[in-house]
């Protein structure tokens, strides 16, 4: 299991500022400008919460549910009413003499941002975390789960902090995992790959105007369509010289004639 000191958290009250927003892939996958997190993978189908009833330090009732990426429905026999059908998050508290299960964010609403950890109160934590924000479905609570990235081994780890001040019912979890390390964006095109493309298209353009050119405007035929025709030609003898020139690094030279 991840020592909880591995994110020691000792300021619970921050609010998180000065967030940069990530694109939403999925619901447990998003793009940021760090890389890509996917925790898809810690998701639970099944109706089910990965992490459930997870106690709240020094509330004494006050128990959290959460499940990446999939909607699941929790019930107790103590409570008559649930209002955790389809959720992400789930509180269950006791209020007044009574127990009440609470929606706390639904998956479909879910947006994601990056902070410096410090700013969370994670110690030694400089770089930035993924925060997966949650709202419930009547819009009267959120819950954000804080990405840690764990490098060290493949265990994962969750944590609450139960409720944070806000202007609205704000409840904070801590999941550390192997799978909240950003990784590089599979894809996207390289700066040499840019280029390349660039250099290929203007040499087909130039290719195709050449030839329309000579062939249209010029009235050429054959072969002599090809614009520079006597440079392309001697084009594989140039290349043949000069790598002849580099590897011998200019020292060779051509027999002497009988």
């Amino acid at each position: 299991m991840v020592p909880i000191g591995y994110v020691l958290v000792v300021l619970t009250v921050i609010r998180i500022a000065f967030s940069d927003k990530c694109e939403k892939l999925s619901s447990c996958k998003c793009e940021c400008p760090e890389g890509i997190v996917d925790f898809s993978s810690l998701g639970m189908s099944g109706n089910e919460p990965r992490y459930k009833d997870v106690d709240a330090p020094g509330t004494g009732a006050d128990e959290y549910s959460y499940n990446p990426c999939d909607p699941f429905t929790e019930t107790k026999p103590s409570v008559s009413e649930s209002h955790c059908q389809n959720v992400a998050a789930c509180l269950f508290i006791y209020i007044d003499g009574d127990y009440q299960l609470y929606d706390t964010g639904v998956q479909n609403s879910v947006t994601f941002s990056t902070v410096p950890g410090t700013s969370l109160g994670i110690k030694d934590h400089p770089e930035n975390v993924v925060v997966a924000k949650y709202t419930s479905g009547d819009g009267a609570r959120q819950t954000e789960v804080v990405l840690v990235c764990n490098p060290e081994n493949n265990q994962t780890a969750f944590y609450t902090l139960g409720e944070v001040p806000s202007a609205k019912p704000l409840y904070r979890h801590i999941l550390v995992s192997p799978f909240a390390c950003f990784v590089s964006k599979t894809g996207a095109l390289s700066a040499g790959s840019i280029v390349l493309i660039i250099f290929f298209s203007l040499l087909l353009a130039y290719f195709l105007f050449g030839v329309t050119i000579n062939r249209f405007g010029r009235n050429q035929t054959g072969s002599d369509v090809i614009p520079q025709k006597a440079f392309w030609i001697s084009l594989p003898t140039l290349v043949k010289d000069g790598s002849l020139f580099v590897v011998t690094r200019g020292r060779h030279k051509p027999y002497a004639a009988v």
